[in-house]
């Protein structure tokens, strides 16, 4: 029997039943041949005005990230700074809508297609 737990390091614990390390699979390779990339997407959830900020931080760096609202608190004090905060950065960085609580920031050198590709199927 093997059991998954916490130890650092693989072995067989008094019961006979046999401890797994865990795997980071933020350092796994996956087979591409890449150890690092230059430009990611990140998802960052956001509760308040300091988290817009500091996912700013994650584009100027080159990633792609999309802010989920959908835990930020529901008061209208609340709301309306983390709003305005997001439309603040429409004058230094492309922000596009994804829905009612998504929100996607592409670094320049990205262009934000904003119109919405249909197929007719």
């Amino acid at each position: 029997m093997v059991k998954l737990g916490k130890k650092p390091t693989a072995g067989t614990q008094d019961d006979g039943t046999e401890t797994i390390e865990f795997i980071n699979l933020s350092e796994y390779d996956f087979g591409t041949g890449k150890s690092s990339y230059s430009k990611s997407l990140k998802v960052v959830e956001v509760d308040k005005p300091e988290h817009v900020k500091k996912a700013v931080s994650m584009v100027y760096d080159g990633s792609i990230v999309i802010l989920d609202t959908s835990n930020a608190p529901s008061d209208s004090i609340s709301a309306s700074r983390l709003s305005d905060e997001i439309s603040a950065l429409h004058e230094k960085l492309q922000v596009a809508k994804l829905g009612t609580r998504y929100f996607v920031i592409v670094p320049e050198d990205i262009h934000l297609e904003r119109k919405k590709v249909r197929y007719d199927l």
